[in-house]
């Protein structure tokens, strides 16, 4: 018997960027999904409605490279999340999310020129346990920072590693204590100490790296090899053999990013409905009633596109309340049915104890007026006793008596026929 599993459904195709969508974060805590592209803009939807609720743009930007969102850090006392924008020419953004109203505050916000003009942000890290902020550049730039607050970022250190092209950074350690710089040209892992920046130990990986992703548990770093164009997932940072290996087919054998999604590993294809578009950017979300992804195009009017589906515990629990529905239904079609039949049945009785009554009551009708008949005839005899001669009388009520007699009988035999 086959088991039934919850597939993904498209649910939404949000409009409005012009250009590349090329990163793409899920702000949970709002129900808000926060996109950036090509067109300098930041957007942010409603994901109940598909609404854009809010537009961000400042004229430095230029194309936006890079999007994170601290929500909280147990060190630091914000008051709201912080989200964080890195851009094409080299400057980092970072707004204060209001909850009250529900959108990012443009007053509580600040703009630093971090890299040169020409030297796009090109990836960020996020430390939630103590409260960093990494980032690195197109020219092989890496800074660390620490977060004083929602506008302010105070540097550690700065290191330049050349023409490396850096695309990954992440926080790695049971305190986040090394930064782990991933590069593409020579497809290398290196380490440093978050405090101190000393260099600690580098890896090669198997082929150039393409991209890379880290697991929502941590526990997992997906890569890109682009030599031979398959996705290789290592069990940590710092493996330098992959634990297994599998290869994604796309139609210009272009793979740009990847996501780590779900409860149970699934081979799945979603396709948007642009064959002349590219996606760039795929982010992924989970509840515990249900899995989103969102994956954004390339080309033109470009649409993000918003696939959901229940978890399988929400699935199974509907699932039940189905059956459990189905058999409610059922059951009350048979019992509607047999109180049909009951009515019926009520009726058909109804209608005999109808008639029952109805033949009595002629009857008892009949007899009280025979009873009348005969009053009045034993009427009739006493008048004649009074006022005609014995003999007379005598005949009189011979002949009364008998058409008494042949009156009754006559009339008995009609009821009897009645």
């Amino acid at each position: 018997m086959s088991t039934l599993l919850p597939e993904y459904t498209l649910t939404q195709r949000l409009n409005g960027h012009r250009g590349a969508v090329n990163c793409l974060v899920f702000f949970r805590e709002s129900d808000l999904l926060i996109s950036g592209g090509d067109d300098q803009y930041i957007r942010c939807w409603d994901l109940q409605t598909g609404e854009c609720v809010q537009e961000l743009r400042d004229a430095r930007w230029g194309q936006i490279t890079t999007l994170c969102l601290l929500t909280k850090v147990p060190l630091l006392n914000l008051s709201s999340p912080v989200m964080f924008i890195g851009t094409g020419r080299g400057y980092l953004s970072m707004f204060s999310f209001s909850r009250r109203s529900r959108v990012f505050n443009a007053q509580m916000s600040s703009t630093e020129l971090r890299f040169d003009h020409d030297d796009p942000v090109e990836g960020q890290a996020i430390d939630e346990v103590n409260g960093h902020l990494a980032i690195c550049s197109h020219a092989g730039r890496v800074q660390v920072y620490k977060i004083v607050d929602s506008k302010t970022l105070e540097m550690k250190w700065a290191l330049n590693l050349g023409q490396i092209l850096p695309i990954s950074l992440i926080f790695q350690g049971d305190t986040n204590d090394r930064l782990c710089v991933h590069s593409l040209y020579d497809g290398m892992a290196r380490f440093y100490e978050v405090e101190t920046s000393k260099f600690i130990h580098e890896l090669g990986l198997p082929g150039g790296i393409g991209s890379v992703t880290l697991s929502q548990n941590r526990h997992f770093v997906a890569v890109q090899n682009l030599s031979s164009r398959r996705f290789e997932i290592y069990k940590s940072t710092e493996s330098s053999h992959p634990a297994m290996s599998f290869s994604v087919s796309a139609q210009n054998r272009m793979i740009k990013q990847s996501a780590f999604g779900e409860e149970q590993c699934r081979a799945l294809t979603l396709e948007h409905d642009d064959d002349c578009s590219n996606i760039y950017c795929v982010a992924t979300d989970s509840s515990s009633d249900e899995h989103v992804i969102a994956s954004g195009e390339t080309e033109g009017r470009s649409k993000i596109c918003i696939w959901v589906k229940l978890t399988d515990r929400r699935f199974a629990e509907d699932q039940a309340k189905k059956a459990e529905l189905l058999l409610l239904e059922a059951q009350a079609a048979k019992d509607a049915e047999a109180a049909r039949q009951a009515a019926i049945a009520q009726k058909l009785q109804d209608e005999r104890l109808a008639e029952i009554e109805a033949n009595q009551q002629r009857i008892l009708e009949a007899s009280q007026s025979q009873d009348s008949w005969t009053q009045y005839v034993i009427l009739l005899l006493l008048i004649a006793a009074f006022f005609i001669p014995w003999k007379s009388a005598y005949s009189a009520f011979c002949d009364l008596a008998g058409m008494f007699l042949s009156t009754k009988i006559f009339g008995s035999i009609k009821i009897q026929e009645d």
